[in-house]
């Protein structure tokens, strides 16, 4: 009884240590990065949410509702009832604490998994630079990986135990899926494709594959189906408040659909993902990989395939973990339209997989020089993983070599909203003073999440010129020859005032997107005496 008891402490005490670094890493400074121009859409949406208590799902655009319903325990745990008063550690701790939820969830495949494994593939996602990025984004991806290896890891218990209660967790995990974005159809089908493939795998013939399909009843399938379908409901009719957003959800798929081989800006070649994954060199010689993952992970994938009689019980899971995730990853390639943060999906896979590698080279008869070696190429590969995670995370968030920066807002929004700042604080209007945002294609996001305290603030796509001016103008130098003729030709004579630039030097939103800004002199004016 003592020796199981001092098992339990050897192992579980190293869990502890994984999900403090866990908690770290994601929790950390989490208002340290320049919010991501999708971040603040998402950051706006929700304040409509909080303040008004209505959401209405888009079809076109913005995804699923769960992100914004789940952003709401947080705000009100804060005492944040306002969109003024949240700020970016509100809105990103409930990616952070999905990722986070991810290893909690590996305590529930301790029966059939074992400890060491459970540690091995909690340790990979605690310090995954990948995760640990977009887990401190205010998107919905870290949200859709965790609903999804929920409804895995609960119809894997099912499968053990044949308790109802676990059916009804999967319908959850399901719904709340199919909730959070639209491309979980795809995740859904997979998984469906790779159970399938799975029982090929482990029966080699229909009569046993039919066999053991009966076993589950049809009454497990209509529980599982009838949750997701209603939770799915849920959320998507905004808790019965706005019907057309169930109708909405399937209509949406069409247009996702089209999508997916469109948009140009973010079209890319198939080996994008894996080349991301790979290798990326900075100027200053730092290497971005993730191969340590991706070795064992391939490891992971030879012991599946060489050996079918050890780990019997959790065998055909990962096994079933394996190959939806290769099928995810040949699916998402072969889909033009690419965003980094896509990898999340498939990417979780391979850390589980890499988990059971590393298990499966400790527990083969290897000589003792060999694995010195692997434990060499362990510790060698945690530390620059480590290292990736505090250099992408806290030293470059923002960078352009970061290689999973991704068409963001660069450090320059924090000059530019202080100075904007400083004109309003020095103004009789304060916060009310008016101000013009014009960028051609709604360019001026992130704006609207900077300067949302602003309450006579507009923003436009073009130049209005039967509308006077405001004292303080930003815009894209697309507009600039509009703007003064907006400024210095449409007034009359005596009516027309002085403008200055707002920026002494070169500022952009993104790489390659200039922001302008303009100041009436007396408005300067009062900005400059404020100073002395």
């Amino acid at each position: 009884m003592k020796s199981k008891s001092l098992y339990k402490i050897k192992y579980y005490f190293p869990l502890l240590i994984i999900i403090l670094i866990s908690v770290l890493f994601r929790f950390s400074r989490l208002t340290i990065r320049p919010m991501h121009t999708d971040e603040a859409v998402h950051a706006i949406k929700f304040g409509v949410l909080l303040e008004e208590g209505n959401y209405y799902y888009d079809k076109n655009d913005f995804h699923g509702p769960t992100l914004n319903y789940f952003t709401l325990i947080p705000a009100w745990l804060r005492s944040q009832k306002t969109l003024a008063s949240l700020d970016e550690s509100t809105l990103r701790i409930v990616p952070a604490f999905a990722g986070l939820g991810l290893i909690l969830l590996l305590f529930l495949l301790t029966e059939g998994f074992g400890l060491p494994l459970v540690i091995a593939i909690a340790s990979l996602t605690a310090i995954s630079p990948l995760l640990i990025f977009y887990n401190r984004y205010y998107i919905q991806e870290s949200l859709l990986v965790f609903f999804t290896f929920g409804s895995l890891v609960s119809i894997y218990r099912f499968i053990l135990s044949r308790k109802t209660g676990w059916l009804i967790l999967t319908g959850i995990f399901i719904g709340l899926m199919l909730a959070t974005k639209e491309t979980s159809l795809i995740n859904l089908l997979i998984m469906i494709a790779a159970f399938c493939s799975t029982l090929f795998f482990r029966f080699k013939k229909i009569t046993e594959i039919k066999k053991y399909l009966i076993s589950f009843k049809l009454w497990n399938i209509i529980v599982i189906a009838g949750i997701a379908m209603f939770i799915s409901v849920l959320f998507y009719s905004s808790f019965f408040s706005n019907l057309k957003g169930i109708t909405d959800s399937f209509v949406t798929y069409k247009m996702y659909f089209g999508k997916a081989g469109s948009g140009a800006p973010h079209i890319h070649t198939w080996y994008y993902y894996l080349q991301l994954l790979t290798f990326s060199k900075s100027p200053k010689g730092m290497i971005w990989s993730e191969f340590w993952i991706i070795i064992a992970a391939c490891i992971g994938w030879y012991s599946l395939i060489r050996r079918k009689n050890n780990y019997p019980i959790c065998y055909y899971f990962i096994l079933f973990i394996g190959i939806y995730t290769l099928m995810l990853i040949l699916v998402y390639s072969a889909i033009p339209y690419k965003t980094p943060w896509n990898m999340l999906g498939f990417y979780y896979g391979l850390i589980i997989l890499a988990g059971y590698g590393i298990i499966r080279l400790f527990i083969d008869n290897l000589k003792l020089w060999i694995k010195s070696i692997i434990v060499l190429f362990l510790l060698t590969g945690t530390i620059h993983l480590m290292a990736q995670v505090y250099l992408l995370n806290f030293k470059s968030p923002s960078d352009p070599y970061n290689p999973y920066v991704y068409a963001h807002t660069g450090s320059d929004i924090f000059n530019i909203v202080s100075r904007v700042d400083s004109i309003a604080s020095a103004d009789p209007q304060g916060k009310n003073l008016s101000v013009d945002v014009i960028f051609p294609g709604h360019d001026y996001w992130p704006l609207p999440w900077y300067l949302r305290n602003y309450k006579n603030i507009g923003y436009r796509e073009h130049i209005d010129l039967n509308q006077t001016a405001a004292p303080l103008i930003l815009a894209s130098p697309l507009v600039e020859k509009e703007i003064i003729k907006l400024l210095y030709e449409v007034p009359p004579p005596g009516e027309r005032y002085l403008y200055l630039p707002l920026f002494e030097h070169y500022m952009e939103l993104r790489p390659m997107l200039e922001i302008k800004g303009y100041v009436r002199k007396n408005t300067w004016d009062n900005y400059v005496q404020s100073r002395n």
